[in-house]
Order: C-alpha cells, then sequence, then structure tokens
C-alpha cells in the first residue's frame, strides 16, 4: 500500500510538472515531456526539448535516439543550482572573513603605491575583493532569477542558464 502511494504521488509530482512545461516547438500545442541527452545530435542542435508527438515521431521513423523525461532533467538542475549557490555564499563568506583581517593593511599599502607614483604592475587586493563583491551582488540576482525558474518547473529556463553558469 505504501509503494502503490508513493507511486501515485510520483506521477501526480510528475504531472504537474509536465503542465508547467513550455509549448514544444513542433507547433503540435503539446507541452514537452522528453529532453535529448545524446552527445552531438544531429537533430536536436538548437532545442533539446520535445513532446511526445515528436518522440512518437522519432520511434516510428526508426532514429536511434538517446531520450529522458523532463522531470529527471529538472531535479538534476535544481540541484546543481541548489549545490552552486551553497558553494558561491560559502566561498564569499569565508573571503569576506579572511580579508577583514588583512583589510586595513591592505588599504594602507595600496595608498602607499598610488601615492609614491610607483609603477606596482602587481594585483591590488582591495579592487579584487571589490570585483568579488560586485560578483556576489550579480550572482545573487542570477540566482533569484533561477529560483523562481526552479519554482515554476521551467526546465528549459533553467537548462539556458545552466549552459551558461553552471
Amino acid at each position: 500500500m505504501i509503494s502503490q502511494n508513493i507511486a501515485t504521488y510520483r506521477d501526480i509530482t510528475n504531472n504537474k510538472i509536465q503542465e508547467r512545461q513550455d509549448l514544444c516547438s513542433c507547433q503540435s500545442g503539446l507541452r514537452v515531456r522528453f529532453y535529448c541527452y545524446q552527445q552531438n545530435c544531429k537533430i536536436h542542435t538548437k532545442n533539446i526539448f520535445y513532446c511526445d508527438e515528436c518522440f512518437s515521431s522519432m520511434t516510428e521513423s526508426g532514429q536511434g535516439h538517446q531520450s529522458r523525461m523532463i522531470h529527471k532533467l529538472l531535479s538534476e538542475l535544481k540541484e546543481k543550482w541548489m549545490k552552486l549557490q551553497e558553494l558561491e555564499g560559502k566561498t564569499y563568506h569565508e573571503v569576506c572573513f579572511k580579508f577583514k583581517a588583512i583589510q586595513s593593511m591592505a588599504e594602507y599599502l595600496e595608498q602607499f603605491i598610488l601615492s609614491s607614483n610607483n609603477t606596482f604592475k602587481g594585483k591590488r587586493l582591495c579592487n579584487d575583493m571589490a570585483n568579488f563583491h560586485l560578483f556576489d551582488s550579480e550572482f545573487k540576482s542570477i540566482f533569484a532569477e533561477v529560483e523562481g525558474y526552479m519554482n515554476e518547473d521551467k526546465t528549459a529556463k533553467l537548462y539556458s542558464f545552466d549552459e551558461t553558469y553552471n
């Protein structure tokens, strides 16, 4: 009985995910259900997502194809993004904590370099930290958008961000 309830819950969850996907590019009016994970696929060079009709067409034509259900990709993408967000946050806090211990010395040395008209060519730690703060801010902004797509189960949108950032 418990395993039947789990299976029913899984089916309901998968159907809800399915209902939230984009329409297939084939213009059938169906939502995408599958994605192609075949490396260097000649059919899915621009869009790896497709519907039941496209899946049937590929199967009937005898095209060997590697397909998976879209809910599996969604789970993988969500997990990757959550790990990336956790790693970025942890790294940001560790770096800020360590920089704070030497911040006044770094600022003094950089002021000294600037005031002595030295042609110092090395890295300036304070500038690097400013860039790191900017990166953290931009990452949080991007992650807020990604988190919205995760909450909406928008697999294609998550996938497009994943190709760029993850």
